[in-house]
């Protein structure tokens, strides 16, 4: 008879611990659960945060090669503007030795 409440109360004993334990299990899942999408939010922050940051620099670059190479576009322009404006006096004045010439020669 002894017996027989000892195995009972065991019974009892061990029932009670599954359920608590499942109890606690489920408990420790929420927490952990609701601790992993803050941190998980915290982390897409801060990445957010970083590439902006990054995206800013990107664009401070792109417009300081912009201003610089529309300053190389615009010497280059006026190298070839200058060297053209030469070739032409040249040509013009060849034109004018030719004229000269055929005047002269006549």
């Amino acid at each position: 008879m002894e017996k027989r409440r000892k195995t009972q109360k065991r019974a009892l004993d061990r029932g009670i611990l599954v359920r608590e334990l499942a109890a606690f299990e489920r408990r420790l899942d929420a927490r952990l659960d609701s601790r992993l999408e803050i941190q998980t939010e915290v982390l897409k922050a801060y990445v957010n945060g970083r590439f902006t940051l990054i995206d800013a620099r990107f664009d401070k670059l792109e417009r300081k090669f912009d201003v610089n190479t529309a300053g190389l576009v615009e010497m280059i322009e006026r190298g070839f503007g200058e060297v053209l404006g030469i070739r032409s006096q040249v040509d013009n004045h060849e034109t004018r030795i030719t004229t000269l010439e055929s005047k002269s020669i006549s």
